[in-house]
């Protein structure tokens, strides 16, 4: 049965407040005026935390990349407690591709502008406190590129390892393809 329920209309817009989030995307564009390379990142509102809002996004946030506003990017980072002080991103672009799903909690702000459109500005961040319970759903523009471009901009220096805040666990078997093996499956094994 597909009923109408005017109660389920989807997610509410986010209003102001404090929010469980992760950044979820990022564009590398330029500034208009200067020509300077900024990232413009998204954050998604944590659907495992019961909060209003919750899966929803919040879009638009520039990071300009020049030294003047680097205050944000270290503000931004340091909420996720997720990296040692002096770490050397490389680029900026390598800074938010290791930004993507770390929890933080994220201050917004909601104006109504002259045109009477909804404008949602991020105007803090401060570190997450509930641990993640889920993997994080993050967008990725390219990711055989960003990931060359961390390799290759970090140096020597090695980035955290993604585990967006959860436990983790190793896996111990060992390996059915070492030195060549092969595995067995019957049809019966098989989903179709």
């Amino acid at each position: 049965m597909f009923k109408y329920d005017e109660s389920n209309t989807g997610i509410t817009p986010v209003e102001s407040g404090i929010y469980e989030a992760y950044p979820c995307s990022y564009e590398v564009k330029t500034t208009q005026n200067t020509g300077n390379q900024m990232i413009v990142m998204s954050y998604r509102i944590r659907d495992d935390v019961n909060q209003p809002s919750a899966g929803g996004e919040v879009h638009y946030d520039n990071f300009v990349d020049t030294p003047k506003a680097q205050w944000r990017a270290n503000l931004l980072t340091k909420a996720t407690n997720a990296f040692k002080n002096g770490m050397d991103f490389g680029t900026i672009e390598n800074w938010a591709e290791q930004m993507l799903g770390k929890p933080i909690r994220i201050k917004v702000k909601v104006e109504i502008n002259e045109q009477d459109k909804r404008i949602t500005n991020i105007t803090g961040f401060s570190n997450s406190q509930v641990p993640m319970q889920v993997a994080p759903n993050i967008k990725r523009n390219n990711l055989n590129a960003a990931a060359a471009n961390v390799a290759q901009g970090m140096g020597q220096q090695q980035a955290p390892q993604q585990n967006y805040g959860m436990q983790t666990q190793m896996n111990t078997a060992s390996d059915p393809f070492k030195n060549n093996s092969s595995i067995n499956i019957s049809d019966d094994d098989l989903p179709f």
